[in-house]
């Protein structure tokens, strides 16, 4: 977990620092710690948006999670799955946080803070020619099974019967019910 903490100056501090690498999908979370006011203002009542800009020059900005229960009596926690669009390019990331009230207006912006997304070996590199058309083979292997995996039951109310879908397409062979005595 990286744990970020707005202080009074609106400067974001790391308090807890991971390593985060390239490629990682949803393998580790960015916690951040708000106060509940500002000013007059309750934080919880807010939309916090995380902007951001990659290493590679891309902007981009994300709704942040409030946890259910507050952090302490003068914190509220955040929080955000990092997800590989997040993680796709080594280096630097720069970010802040907009916090937008009620009536779409900017409540409060902090001052910027860097998270490294440190590089990390990639196996294509190193397997021999034939082995990437094998991955690639078992790739589509797995997208077949996912389009081919029944996930719902349609039930024909006129010749009472029920069948398998994957993706709303009927699969397999249907069964005919007996209705009545």
């Amino acid at each position: 977990m990286y744990v970020i903490k707005m202080d009074a100056d609106k400067n974001l501090v790391t308090t807890v620092h991971s390593t985060i690498l390239r490629g990682e999908n949803n393998a580790d979370i960015l916690a951040f710690l708000l106060p509940k006011m500002c000013g007059s203002v309750g934080i919880a009542a807010c939309t916090v948006l995380l902007r951001y800009i990659l290493p590679n020059g891309i902007g981009r900005s994300e709704e942040l999670e409030r946890y259910p229960v507050p952090y302490n009596d003068d914190y509220h926690k955040y929080r955000l799955g990092i997800a590989s669009r997040f993680t796709e390019t080594a280096g630097d990331i720069e970010l802040w946080l907009t916090v937008i009230g009620f009536d779409d207006e900017v409540v409060l912006k902090t001052r910027t803070t860097v998270i490294t997304i440190s590089d990390s070996k990639d196996i294509s590199n190193y397997l021999p020619g034939g082995s990437i058309d094998q991955l690639d083979r078992l790739a589509l292997q797995v997208k077949q099974l996912e389009r081919n995996k029944a996930d719902s039951l349609s039930y024909d109310t006129d010749e009472y019967r029920l069948q398998l879908t994957a993706n709303g397409e009927l699969i397999g062979d249907s069964v005919e019910l007996v209705v009545g005595g």
